[in-house]
């Protein structure tokens, strides 16, 4: 059913056609007036049972008809000719105008391309329409409105692109200046922009921050200004963008800007605390190294990629950033290139970023390049990396040191200076497009996209079997056993084609199962397989390898390759030699044999008055004879308790402490007392040499001991009448009150049953720095010039003392105990003094024996020690007493080659 409704008010003829799909908008010509009447357009509709729709023709002219190719427009029934042209217009804007927001493709593509180049001619109609209808410009819009202000020419600049994302403008090194760059930021305010890469384009601070000023930091996650004319306003205002709440910012570069410490010092506050950032940039801009970058090191826990090459960084600002990388937990790849981190040569930065290498968890990729890095300094990064096993990439040109084929840094003086103008960048991806165009460069597995090959070898074969390859110099590398007749080997192997043989039983062999090639030339040399084993190698074909690349390691979704492990090394079988003296720490320790002690006898024979008192030749001899057969406890004896009272420093036994031995000996009974002792003491004590300082006028020493012995004997025994003989009465003296009631305190029963073994050997071995620190440090009391160190009584009992080592159990007369046991046998104690003066070795047995009285707990549990703990445990419990004696500077030492993972 048909009807007509009132006509409409025609619009004049200046205003806008109503938009047809598919094609442009264009004014309404004048047309000169034939009559002066209009006729009214009539609008036909078309009624439905449910919703009446109006079927409109098109807007046109009286000279023009409608396309026939155009379908009319079904629009609900709407009575304004407006509401008609709006809803009109809203429909066809896609396909009318590209630029419109409404598109999703708009910005991307071929025909966004042609769609751009549209938009530009016809751009006064585009605008002319939005203002009408009170249509939002397109970024396309707004750029194209503000070009034709400023009279540009219509590059799109990133706005519309043939390839890549909507939101991402991309446009490095287009060099578009700040004219471009205040057309672009009007075009970026009506969408949301992801990543913008502004890079080399000529800009100053007026055009950076226009575009900064009309992106949405909301929506920003990428930013690089690198390269640009650009003051440290513009660093502020971009730190002040990253602490905003919305912000999605995670990557900035900045290189090129020579913002100096200053610069960097704003941006690295505003981002230490940040939970966004992954990548930072601040390469070239003529830093030194300040807190502010060490801060954000160390702090932060989302930083991946940080870019510091070619800057200045050195001396105290390079050892700042070095710590902090120990400390950080989350960086990944690092570039420090072409930096000073070698200055200056003896106190630099490499210790500390050798250990950031032992302790940092998921560093993977390194540049170290063209750091005038030393021997010295490329032997300490060494011993941090090899303890490291996830860095999969390290470049060192332009330094005295190179990278192996198994990614381990090794000192050379072959640092090949004559490369320096090849500049690299570890963070670029890698240009490795083809698997055969691969050449032996920088062993970096990452930038040279290594891979993993498998080989294998199955055959009879007797071990050791070896693997050689070409790109490493046909090293031997050794494969594992799998069992009888498998060997296998995994190893990460350069793109490209690259040779291999095997050995076994110094035989070379080619695996038939693979291919086998003649190699380019003839190669003949000889190689060392392992110590002891070198075999002359002449080949002229081998196995042949075309390896394919390897992943992007690159790219922060791929970082799990194998780690890199030591080269294996093969050991021929050895029988484990059984554990003794010889092998020990004890070794140098000289103990009582039958030659020195017949010195000491000797000596002390020819000193005494017995010949005096045994006149009788036969009987001297026999007494002699008795007394040597048992002088080793005689010698025991006496040390024990010339220990408990010496005079000064002088070992000796004192009238008091002899009472004591003659009691623990049962000697006192009815026949001797206490008065006939005083008497045969002062006898012994008598000598006609006066005024020796090693022989003191009431203490009986050495030579002394063994006479009043002789003495007591004749007394007791030959004028009681209990003995017949001299002889016999020395005899009734040592076999019935000397050995049974006194064997027990001889030195070397506990020599030999505790302090020499295995365990306590390998104790003092594991802290012989600290006990020669210890050492050193209290020897120097009563040393003279010229003469060798050694430690006096009263440095020992400085140790126990200062040491806080005293305890119920362990007294100042046990200290002297500790010291005079530990001494070894001098045959000569009247003149020289050397029984007094303890080397070294005798230290590690008096300290030993310390620890065995003393019985500290635990240090760490605070568990004390029993009765039966082993004398390894007590020592062990002892050190870190010991280590308290030492200064700060030389603790730090000593716990950094005990744990190298102390910072």
């Amino acid at each position: 059913m048909s009807s007509y409704f009132s006509p409409m008010p025609i619009p004049n003829r200046h205003s806008i056609r109503a938009p047809v799909f598919g094609a442009s908008p264009t004014r309404l010509r004048k047309k000169k007036k034939k009559s002066s009447r209009r006729k009214p357009i009539v609008h036909s509709i078309t009624e439905s049972p449910k919703e009446p729709v109006v079927e409109l023709p098109i807007l046109v002219s009286r000279s023009e008809s409608p396309k026939p190719s155009v379908p009319p427009l079904k629009l609900p029934n709407l009575s304004n000719y407006y509401d008609q042209l709006r809803v009109l217009n809203e429909e066809g804007q896609k396909k009318l105008f590209p630029g419109s927001r409404r598109s999703k493709t708009y910005m991307v593509g071929q025909k966004a391309k042609l769609e751009y180049v549209d938009n530009y001619r016809n751009i006064d109609k585009i605008l002319e329409t939005n203002r009408h209808f009170n249509i939002e410009d397109s970024p396309v819009t707004s750029y194209l409105k503000k070009i034709r202000e400023k009279h540009l020419s219509p590059i799109p600049m990133g706005i519309v692109k043939r390839a890549g994302k909507d939101q991402d403008i991309d446009i490095g090194m287009y060099a578009m200046g700040d004219s471009y760059a205040e057309a672009l930021s009007e075009g970026m305010k009506e969408f949301e922009v992801n990543k913008l890469i502004l890079s080399d384009n000529r800009l100053t601070d007026v055009g950076a921050m226009k575009i900064l000023q009309g992106v949405k930091s909301s929506s920003l996650e990428i930013l690089d200004l690198s390269n640009n004319k650009l003051s440290n306003d513009v660093v502020q205002y971009i730190a002040d963008m990253s602490q905003k709440r919305n912000t999605s910012l995670h990557t900035i570069r900045l290189e090129g800007l020579h913002m100096k410490d200053v610069g960097a010092s704003i941006l690295c506050k505003a981002l230490k605390n940040s939970l966004l950032l992954i990548e930072l940039n601040l390469a070239k801009n003529n830093l030194e190294g300040c807190k502010a970058i060490a801060k954000l090191i160390e702090l932060s826990t989302t930083l991946q990629k940080l870019d510091l090459h070619w800057n200045n960084i050195r001396g105290e600002g390079a050892k700042m950033i070095c710590r902090a990388i120990s400390h950080n937990k989350s960086l990944k790849i690092l570039d420090l290139s072409w930096n000073a981190i070698s200055s200056p040569p003896l106190d630099n930065a490499c210790k500390f970023l050798s250990r950031a290498f032992q302790k940092h968890p998921l560093l993977f990729h390194v540049d170290l390049s063209h750091n005038g890095l030393s021997l010295n300094d490329a032997q300490v990064l060494s011993e941090g990396l090899a303890h490291n096993h996830t860095i999969m990439g390290i470049h060192m040109e332009g330094n005295q040191g190179i990278v192996d084929a198994l990614g381990f840094v090794s000192p050379s003086k072959f640092d090949k200076p004559g490369q320096a103008h090849i500049f690299t960048r570890i963070l670029s991806n890698s240009r490795i497009t083809s698997h055969l165009n691969w050449r032996h460069v920088s062993n970096c597995w990452i930038c040279e996209r290594w891979n993993e090959v498998e080989f294998e070898w199955i055959g009879a074969a007797e071990d050791p079997v070896y693997i050689h390859f070409s790109f490493e110099g046909y090293e031997g590398e050794l494969m594992q056993k799998i069992d009888s007749t498998t060997y296998k080997l995994v190893r990460m192997c350069p793109p490209g084609r690259f040779y291999y043989f095997y050995t076994h039983n110094s035989q070379i062999k080619n695996n038939p199962n693979q291919r086998v090639t003649e190699l380019p030339c003839d190669y003949s040399r000889e190689i060392e397989l392992y110590p002891g084993c070198k075999i002359q190698v002449d080949i002229c074909d081998a196995n042949v390898k075309d390896n394919q690349k390897g992943p992007n390691l690159l790219s922060l979704e791929e970082t799990s390759p194998k780690p890199r492990v030591p080269r294996r090394k093969f050991v021929p079988l050895v029988v484990k030699r059984a554990w003794g003296i010889p092998i020990s720490i004890f070794k140098d320790y000289k103990f009582d044999d039958e030659e020195l002690l017949r010195k000491c006898f000797e000596f002390d024979w020819e000193r005494s008055k017995i010949p005096k008192l045994v006149k009788d030749p036969e009987e001297q001899t026999k007494v002699s004879k008795m007394l040597w057969e048992a002088y080793r406890v005689i010698k025991e004896v006496y040390k024990y308790y010339s220990s408990l009272s010496p005079q000064g420093e002088i070992w000796s036994i004192g009238q008091m402490v002899l009472t004591d031995l003659c009691n623990e000996a049962k000697i006192f009974d009815s026949n001797f007392r206490l008065a006939d002792l005083d008497f045969h003491t002062k006898a012994a004590l008598y000598t006609e040499i006066k005024n020796n300082p090693r022989n003191p006028a009431n203490a009986l020493i050495r030579y002394q001991f063994m006479e009043i012995l002789v003495r007591i004997s004749l007394d007791k025994f030959l004028k009681s009448g209990q003995a017949t003989t001299a002889s016999e009465a020395v005899y009734i003296m040592l076999n019935n009150h000397i050995k049974p009631n006194l064997s027990h305190i001889l030195a070397d029963k506990w020599r030999f049953s505790r302090y020499i073994t295995e365990e306590v050997d390998n104790v003092l071995k594991a802290n012989v720095s600290l006990l020669k620190a210890v050492y050193a440090k209290y020897s120097k009391l009563k040393v003279k010039p010229g003469q060798k160190p050694f430690m006096c009584l009263q440095e020992f009992d400085g140790i126990c003392i200062e040491g806080q080592l005293l305890t119920e159990t362990f007294t100042a007369r046990e200290t002297n105990m500790a010291f005079n046991l530990a001494m070894m046998t001098q045959p000569n104690e009247l003149d020289y003094d050397r029984h007094l003066q303890m080397s070294f070795i005798e230290f590690l047995e008096a300290i030993s024996r310390v620890a065995d009285m003393a019985k500290l707990p635990d240090p760490e549990s605070g568990e004390r020690s029993t009765e039966s703990a082993p004398l390894a445990k007590l020592i062990t419990n002892l050190l870190p007493k010991l280590m308290e004696l030492l200064p700060i500077s030389i603790q730090k030492e000593l716990k950094k080659k005990s744990d190298p993972q102390n910072d």
